[in-house]
């Protein structure tokens, strides 16, 4: 199951900044730079472009969910595509 998981910008600097008690600035350089770390990586051994949809099996917008509501989103599809193959 490939799950790709996504927010917008300004969610992910804010939870960047509560999470590692850094300045704003500081956390978006630190955001962008793990973008751009995750796509080299993914490109290097998938032969990907990484982020586009076609490349997964679900793709979850977090921005306004929590994190507990992400994860029963994602089972709730993993049972699903299970009963589905029975």
């Amino acid at each position: 199951m490939k799950v790709y998981i996504y927010a917008d910008l300004d969610k992910r600097i804010k939870r960047a900044v509560d999470r590692q008690d850094i300045d704003p600035a500081r956390a978006k350089q630190a955001v962008l730079k793990a973008d751009k770390n995750r796509a080299n990586y993914y490109s290097f051994y998938s032969g990907r472009k990484w982020g586009l949809a076609d490349n997964y099996d679900l793709c979850l917008n977090s921005t306004n969910l929590t994190v507990d509501q992400a994860v029963d989103i994602i089972i709730s599809y993993i049972n699903i595509c299970d009963s589905n193959k029975k």
